[in-house]
């Protein structure tokens, strides 16, 4: 995550509304951040010509000196609250790292707790509310960003579990062909860079390596359990020659195939 600037906003206002079905907002141009939580029904909001809809238990991340549009649900009502922050000017690097984070996210309980101390400050007669409630505005930016990371780097490590399920499918199908690394990362439609990465990451090792100690693995399988000859266990594994399949065999269980067989036969 990189560094954020505090900020401490200048005005904020913490609100709710319902409206009947069919309601409309807009079009307008957004001054402010703003954030919409929606309870009940949904909301159609178009940025910039852009379509995204928000169901009930999200919340949408708005931008400012962006057009908007609003419809809300045609059949029900739409039950939403929403934070305006306001500073001027708004902070660049601020702005930067909102405009990267995912516009719609799933609406928390963490951050609906936020939301009710906010609205409950509305009616507060402590002289000190307005400063509360930028500080409740300032807990639901946080948050927002926050768990905005988490869901993104949920998403990318669930896509980096399929290319390396899809990558050692392909190594456990193809284990006794002649594959190599630029074959593997094809069938995972990544690079080969990219796919040692993440072997590093959820096999501690690489592509190649673990295709070997398959090879291997399998291959001393087989000497136990079956009566292949050398040569022929040698290609079913995948090893060129049958003096590669035994140099690798003497590596990983300090003896030749053949003593290694003789020892579990007896």
């Amino acid at each position: 995550m990189q560094p954020i600037s505090m900020l401490i906003p200048e005005n904020v206002f913490i609100g709710d509304v319902i409206y009947p079905p069919g309601g409309t907002l807009g079009p307008r141009v957004q001054l402010n951040i703003q954030l919409v939580f929606v309870h009940s029904g949904s909301v159609t909001v178009w940025v910039d010509e852009h379509k995204h809809v928000i169901q009930a238990g999200q919340m949408m991340l708005l931008l400012p000196a962006h057009r908007e549009y609003f419809e809300f649900d045609k059949e029900h009502h739409t039950e939403h609250s929403y934070l305006h922050w306001y500073n001027d000017p708004m902070p660049n690097d601020f702005l930067e790292v909102l405009d990267h984070l995912p516009c719609i996210l799933p609406l928390s309980k963490t951050m609906n707790a936020l939301i009710e101390r906010g609205l409950a400050l509305r009616f507060s007669n402590l002289p000190t509310s307005e400063e509360l409630s930028k500080i409740v505005a300032m807990e639901m930016m946080w948050l927002t960003i926050g768990e905005s990371y988490v869901s993104v780097n949920e998403s990318l490590n669930t896509h980096k579990n399929q290319i390396f399920a899809a990558a050692r499918q392909y190594i456990h199908q193809h284990y006794s062909e002649n594959i190599t690394l630029g074959d593997i990362a094809s069938a995972s439609s990544v690079s080969e860079t990219h796919l040692i990465r993440i072997f590093n990451k959820y096999a501690q090792t690489t592509p190649m390596t673990y295709l070997w100690d398959l090879r291997i693995t399998q291959a001393l399988e087989l000497l136990q359990r079956t009566g292949l000859s050398i040569s022929e266990i040698a290609a079913q594994c995948g090893f060129k020659t049958s003096y590669h399949f035994s140099r690798r065999i003497r590596e990983k269980v300090g003896m030749t195939a053949t003593e290694y067989r003789k020892q579990l036969w007896g």
